[in-house]
């Protein structure tokens, strides 16, 4: 792998960046610093995860085959050796036991403490998620007997299937490093009981454990909009439109969500952008005082946003649509969340992974099915967060150090401020 791959300006304060991401030299550290009993045979190393704060740090999962098993290692860096040893000492202290591999590993070349699942420098509970234990299991009245990961962001969450001991799914864990789940719970149980329509079902979560800090949500049968083609992805998007609108129409009770600025979430991300693509500087700046002038101004009926509308969080059922994830959920404008899929799809197609002519017929399709259950948000406030949306897939090209966006960000950020004229 290029060892540079977004062609990035050198990090100062974050030297072991381009090393991180070279799947061969880490490989081969990997297999000396994660063993417990001498070399680890490495047969591959992919990422499956990377978040990266320019001038501050970088976090990495490898997903390794090693010694005939699938082993997920979390990567943190730190600004000096003093920190990444106080890291190291501090994680093994609270390491649970990982089999034949070392639970935590510091590389003091690099200045990395490495993490073997299911240890994590914050989430303090994985132990229990990832080995269905009691704590947990009782939440369900026992059936889960083994976990299956399905998602993971170092320090942050991780995601599992609970599966009974035949294999079936029985339900969803979520376990977080802060208590953002118990605000899930309330809000996706609320909007569970109140929002039941022929287009619109939403996953039910089942419970939460506050000394866990761990959600369950029941399993949701059917297909993900993502894994449609041809004229069934356009009468699921049809579909998809008409439950996101029906959630819209779910009156808001006082108490129950909060109110969250994505303009102010966007510029937080972006501060660093600068540091190591200066190419795209003076765009990014000008965009994001373009959108500070116009953001009050897309602000329109309140209502409870999805907060993260894509494919993957929509499940068709017949003609209706499920949806899960609800960490975003919060009150805002309606054209929000019509506006971030819209930014979606421009940007599949400003990467060339859907044409223009998918673009415009997957929009439509969405867009005819909210109008088919209420009228659509003002096409201004809809352009903001449209143009908003494209600016995170910006960010997020850096963040995520996504290679293929990472090529496309002054496209991106041009699209985005011709949005707003």
């Amino acid at each position: 792998m290029n060892p540079n791959p977004l062609a990035l300006a050198a990090d100062p304060m974050v030297p072991q960046r381009d090393e991180l991401l070279n799947l061969d030299a880490m490989a081969r550290r990997l297999s000396t610093t994660t063993g417990r009993h001498g070399p680890v045979s490495i047969h591959s190393c992919r990422l499956s995860c990377v978040s990266y704060r320019p001038g501050k740090r970088v976090r990495v999962v490898y997903r390794l085959e090693a010694d005939g098993r699938v082993l997920h290692v979390a990567a943190g860096t730190f600004r000096s050796k003093s920190r990444g040893e106080r890291a190291f000492s501090n994680a093994k202290r609270n390491a649970c036991y990982a089999g034949d591999f070392r639970s935590v590993a510091y590389d003091s070349e690099l200045e990395t403490v490495f993490w073997v699942w299911p240890n994590d420098r914050r989430i303090t509970n994985l132990s229990a998620v990832a080995g269905a234990h009691d704590d947990v299991t009782q939440l369900i009245n026992r059936r889960w007997v083994t976990s299956r990961l399905v998602d993971y962001y170092p320090e942050a969450s991780a995601v599992v299937e609970c599966l009974d001991d035949s294999g079936q799914i029985v339900a969803y864990a979520k376990v977080h490093a802060g208590d953002e789940g118990e605000r899930t719970y309330r809000i996706q149980g609320d909007l569970a009981r109140r929002a039941q329509s022929a287009w619109l079902r939403i996953a039910q979560p089942l419970a939460y454990s506050k000394q866990l800090r761990t959600l369950l949500v029941e399993p949701i049968v059917g297909e993900s909009i993502r894994s449609l083609t041809g004229v069934r992805l356009l009468a699921g998007l049809r579909a998809y439109g008409a439950a996101l609108a029906t959630l819209h129409s779910v009156p808001v009770n006082d108490g129950i969500g909060d109110v969250r600025d994505a303009l102010v979430r966007l510029q937080r991300r972006a501060g660093g952008i600068r540091m190591v693509r200066p190419d795209v500087e003076e765009a990014l700046v000008a965009l994001l005082e373009d959108l500070r002038v116009r953001w009050d101004e897309a602000s329109d009926e309140r209502v409870f946003v999805h907060g993260d509308t894509n494919e993957n969080n929509a499940i068709l059922q017949g003609d209706r649509v499920a949806l899960i994830d609800f960490d975003r959920t919060s009150i805002g404008s309606a054209g929000a969340d019509l506006g971030n899929f819209l930014g979606l799809l421009r940007y599949y197609r400003i990467l060339d992974l859907v044409t223009p002519q998918s673009e415009r017929a997957r929009a439509a399709a969405f867009i005819g099915g909210y109008s088919s259950v209420r009228p659509v948000p003002d096409r201004d406030s809809m352009r903001v967060h449209e143009s908003a949306a494209l600016a995170e897939r910006a960010v997020r090209a850096v963040t995520r150090l996504r290679a293929r966006a990472s090529q496309q960000i002054p496209s991106l950020l041009h699209e985005a401020r011709e949005l707003l004229r």
